[in-house]
């Protein structure tokens, strides 16, 4: 009886020592794509027993050595450098009856007048209307995400009633433009993008704030309306999507375009 059972147990220790020997563990050092997204692409090709996981920008293979070679094949294919996108952001502002102050612009008022700052920025007032825009450009890989903006830093004065009389003070505030943008293709020539964008002002002793974030679907190469904020003639706040505010008296819109770069 115990000779059987030492039988049974050298049959067992060799049996776990040949499945020990028929796995490997093999680590595939990644050069463009996310490791854990190489490894979500590459789990329905895996059999039982085998396993994929993701370390930093490295595959880590549980396999036999004859599919280690097959799997090195499939990740080879799916490990290519990402295409390169430009990233088009345009943010358009309009104010009726007076001068615009603009952050990193001066002061503009009377004739027509335009400015280039030579940063992606551009700045443009005519008449008695002004208009602000700005267009700024940043070049991502797909399925990257990328962050840009302007920053101007004045100093605002706040008064606060309290209980024996006004109370006020100096603070130094921040006017930022800009976004962050991760753009995903989506097949063909379409596009995935999220997108949060901030739209920042001086107006004379105020900041005036916008923001807005989304995702949108659209085709490269097209200019895509993510939105607008507008008022009416009775001053009251309209909120558009997909139009400008071409009747409101103060408007604003943004735009986004994606482009493929060779």
């Amino acid at each position: 009886m115990k000779t059987l059972s030492l039988k049974c147990s050298l049959v067992l220790v060799l049996a776990l020592g040949l499945v020990q020997a028929a796995l490997a563990i093999e680590v595939i050092t990644l050069n463009w794509r996310d490791a854990n997204e190489v490894a979500d692409a590459l789990a329905p090709h895996l059999r039982a027993g085998e396993s994929a996981s993701a370390l930093d920008n490295r595959l880590i293979l549980d396999v036999s050595p004859a599919r280690a070679a097959q799997l090195r094949r499939i990740v080879s294919s799916l490990d290519v450098r990402p295409v390169s996108l430009l990233v088009e952001v345009e943010q358009q502002s309009r104010r009726r009856g007076g001068s615009a102050t603009i952050d990193w612009g001066g002061k503009i008022s009377g004739s027509d007048v335009e400015i280039g700052t030579g940063d992606g920025v551009d700045l443009r007032a005519k008449g008695r209307d002004s208009r602000a825009d700005s267009r700024q450009t940043l070049r991502l890989l797909d399925n990257h995400s990328g962050y840009i903006a302007l920053s101007d830093s004045r100093p605002l004065p706040w008064q606060v009633i309290g209980p024996r009389g006004p109370i006020g003070g100096i603070d130094y505030r921040e006017a930022i433009r800009g976004f962050h943008v991760r753009p995903r293709l989506a097949g063909g020539d379409r596009v995935l993008v999220d997108i949060a964008t901030r739209d920042d002002a001086f107006r004379g002793r105020t900041l005036d704030a916008s923001r807005l974030a989304t995702t949108v679907e659209g085709r490269l190469g097209d200019w895509i309306v993510l939105g607008g904020v507008g008022q009416d003639n009775r001053g009251r706040e309209v909120v558009l999507f997909g139009a400008g505010a071409s009747r409101a008296n103060v408007a604003r819109q943004v735009r986004l375009r994606i482009t493929r770069l060779p």
